[in-house]
C-alpha cells in the first residue's frame, strides 16, 4: 500500500492506479481511525476519503475507455 490515497500495490511494488486501501484496512496506518469518524473535526477517515475520491476522479481511463463519470463527455 502507498500513502494517501494508498493505492494498492502489485507482487513487483507497482500501485495500481484505480485501486485504493479504506477504513479498517488502513488500521496500520492510522490506529483507531476508523472507528471515530466525525464530520467538522478534520478526522483522518474522511479525509481519507476525500483524498481517494480526487484521485478517483483523476484516474486514467479503465479497460475499454471507460472513465469515471465526472470526466465522461457529454452526450
Amino acid at each position: 500500500m502507498t500513502g494517501r490515497p494508498y493505492r494498492l500495490v502489485d507482487a513487483q511494488g507497482v500501485p495500481h492506479p484505480r485501486r485504493f486501501a479504506f477504513g479498517v484496512p488502513t488500521e496500520a496506518v492510522h490506529w483507531v481511525t476508523a472507528a471515530g469518524i466525525r464530520p467538522g473535526v478534520g478526522s483522518v477517515i474522511l479525509s481519507d476519503s476525500d483524498a481517494i475520491a480526487r484521485a478517483v476522479l483523476d484516474a486514467p481511463a479503465g479497460p475499454g475507455g471507460v472513465r469515471p463519470a465526472a470526466q465522461a463527455q457529454p452526450r
